[in-house]
């Protein structure tokens, strides 16, 4: 099936409820190739029908297991909290830390209307909160208030990407303002390697994953022991590192 256009930004079309499946037919099983082949084709890990403009129930997500289709989902008995970095297709430049569950049961029906249970944890967790609020009209930004949005995007923009420079603005001249605008420059580096860090982290776990599912012989030989100590230490150091950022933002209020 066709690659479909993803709709983009805090838009109207976004913000509508989605409508329950009540036919398993022929259209149904065209949006889910086309939500699939979408997805592989943007690399995502998530891609509900609302985000290709079809006002229907429905998401894909793809953590490294093979693609799952969910039809008509509801959530139960979340549990855990987590903050992590998640984009969205729909907002392609920006990678936003959102607190999610870390457990949450999903029941829903397959394409062709077989109700199902699966308990989402992790990563899986995560996509799966994200992709049902898509369907409820909800978007990722809609977690954080205007001020922490403001600052996330700040943040991120003085990353440098390709041949684009952000340039921070020019701090005051008296003594005081100066050693203070430093300091808040000083963290916003600090931020910003830890953004950086946290997103190597959930994108290594996600590698690990998808290399453990090749069964062709390909991965033959790599030293599966080394990878995890890499990503538990990359994920150790972004908690450490957070947790250090986190207080020295109390001690200065």
């Amino acid at each position: 099936m066709p690659i479909q256009p993803i709709l983009q930004g805090d838009i109207p079309e976004l913000r509508q409820i989605s409508q329950p499946v009540t036919q398993f037919d022929n259209q149904l099983a065209e949006l889910v190739a086309d939500l699939m082949d979408t997805l592989e084709a943007h690399r995502g890990l998530g891609l509900s029908a609302p985000q290709i403009g079809r006002l229907q129930n429905v998401f894909v997500a793809d953590t490294g297991d093979g693609v799952q289709v969910f039809v008509n989902p509801t959530l139960h008995e979340p549990c855990g909290s987590a903050k992590a970095y998640e984009s969205c297709l729909s907002f392609p430049d920006h990678a936003l830390c959102i607190e999610r569950p870390t457990r949450v049961m999903v029941r829903a029906q397959d394409i062709h209307g077989t109700p199902f249970e699966v308990e989402a944890t992790g990563l899986l967790a995560r996509v799966v909160c994200h992709e049902y609020d898509h369907l409820q009209g909800v978007l990722f930004i809609d977690y954080l208030s205007e001020e922490e949005l403001f600052e996330q995007l700040l943040t991120n923009a003085y990353v440098v990407d390709d041949d684009e420079t952000a340039t921070p603005p020019q701090p005051p001249t008296d003594t005081d303002a100066v050693a203070g605008a430093i300091a808040e420059e000083s963290r916003q580096e600090r931020q910003m390697v830890v953004d950086m860090l946290a997103e190597v982290s959930w994108k290594l776990v996600l590698t690990i994953d998808m290399l453990r599912e090749d069964a062709t012989g390909w991965t033959d030989g790599v030293n599966w022991r080394m990878l995890n100590k890499a990503s538990q230490a990359l994920e150790a150091t972004v908690d450490l590192l957070s947790e250090r950022l986190s207080t020295d933002g109390r001690l200065q209020e």
